[in-house]
């Protein structure tokens, strides 16, 4: 579609999905009012994009034609570290999405067993483990085995027969997120080792298994929110889990969110089976929020045409399945150092990494939310400490700072919708 079609039918979409949000529920509003915290530069709430944003504006072409005309669905990738792990920013904005449009559902996206790590999780989805799942690591940045890892930066091992999860993915009163089918990410040492689950009424469903992909695939007769996935494991067998995909067949937004505690950008590239299994996302757009850690190293040791290298392969495994595949960069956080024999305090390679976002950005034709200069900057860590939006490890938030970046970070998306609409991209 040419630039000026695409205007047009963003001007005109546009107001008529406004009109159409507003009057479907009071609760249903384009945008999310923000408390007003004396320490968050509300006015540099805002995504910044250069000349080359042809990606950036195809992404919203995809999402007004999925809210409008119904059209085809749209995924989106957000991947870092413990701020993306948490899910507490990643699920306000997917929360924020499918509200958009009640004709539109929403899929979960990856998830994971994180219980099997001892490590913290999500709280919008519960999964308990069945049996023993005696090899695990939670952290691909250390003790890497030799095990593929995918998109999710984790495997799980089983090799005791009758293992196996259970799953429910609304862990309140809603019914959020449902799934017809779900998708099971891992690898069999044979052919003899199957996945299954338990229908309503008992009977045995066989996953269905592609052996190019690796993946099984559990069909279920009715749309549902919680089952079990059951493992058969022959004697000296085993099986590797890397990530779960609950899948609903209808249209839908989809905001997938990759992190794991203390990952940097090479934590990312060790994953090999990434590539396989990013295309299994299909991302539309790429949310980039990979930093804090590789920032975490004395001024000197910063090289930030190294990370710009590093990031650049990362882009280029999601470019290989969708070339037009926009991104989004989120700059770090004012945070603290956190490296042992060293004085606490904020970390200069912070605006570092903030100008080789930019750089990035205007290179590939990305857009920048730049968290820090909506922190106030250097040092402003110790505002949002006070305001009890930052946890006092001055790095991490807290819950109800990582939903004000949720809130915030979607208004700027639409802020750019809007902005893109009437011709504007400042």
């Amino acid at each position: 579609m040419q630039r000026n079609a695409f205007k047009a039918l963003l001007l005109t979409t546009l107001a008529m999905m406004l009109c159409t949000i507003q009057t479907k529920a009071q609760s249903n509003t384009f945008y999310q009012e923000l408390p007003d915290y004396k320490c968050v530069h509300y006015h540099k709430n805002k995504l910044e994009t250069y000349a080359n944003d042809q990606n950036i504006r195809w992404f919203y072409q995809k999402l007004d034609s999925l809210l409008n005309f119904k059209g085809k669905s749209v995924n989106i990738v957000h991947i870092g570290g413990s701020h993306v792990q948490a899910d507490a920013l990643t699920n306000t904005l997917r929360k924020h999405f499918i509200a958009l449009n009640y004709d539109v559902t929403g899929n979960r996206g990856v998830i994971f067993p994180y219980i099997l790590g001892k490590t913290n999780r999500p709280g919008s989805y519960r999964m308990r483990p069945i049996g023993n799942w005696d090899t695990f690591s939670s952290n691909v940045k250390f003790n890497l085995p030799d095990e593929p890892h995918g998109v999710t930066g984790m495997i799980a091992i089983a090799k005791e027969n009758g293992s196996g999860l259970t799953l429910k993915l609304n862990t309140d009163s809603t019914q959020t997120w449902q799934m017809k089918r779900l998708v099971v990410m891992g690898r069999a040492s044979s052919e003899e080792v199957k996945v299954f689950t338990l229908s309503a009424k008992g009977d045995t469903l066989w996953a269905r298994h592609d052996k190019e992909t690796h993946l099984y695939t559990l069909s279920f007769p009715q749309t549902i929110d919680s089952t079990s996935i059951l493992l058969k494991i022959p004697e000296g067998e085993q099986f590797i889990l890397s990530g779960l995909m609950p899948m609903n067949p209808k249209r839908s937004v989809t905001v997938h969110s990759l992190g794991i505690n203390g990952a940097a950008l090479t934590s990312w590239l060790k994953c090999t089976a990434f590539n396989e299994e990013v295309k299994l996302l299909n991302a539309d757009l790429v949310i980039l929020g990979v930093g804090v850690n590789d920032a975490n190293v004395p001024a000197s040791n910063f090289n930030p045409d190294l990370y710009k290298s590093r990031y650049r392969e990362l882009m280029a495994r999601f470019k290989a399945v969708n070339p037009h595949v926009a991104f989004l960069f989120i700059t770090n956080n004012d945070c603290y150092k956190n490296i042992p024999k060293t004085k606490k305090g904020p970390n200069p390679n912070t605006a570092k990494v903030q100008k080789a976002m930019h750089e990035l950005a205007r290179e590939e034709g990305a857009a920048v939310w730049d968290l820090y200069e909506v922190m106030g900057g250097y040092g402003s860590s110790n505002a949002w400490v006070k305001a009890e939006l930052m946890r006092t490890d001055h790095i991490h938030f807290t819950p109800e700072g990582y939903q004000l970046l949720g809130h915030m970070l979607f208004n700027a998306m639409m802020d750019k919708y809007r902005s893109y609409a009437l011709g504007n991209k400042k």
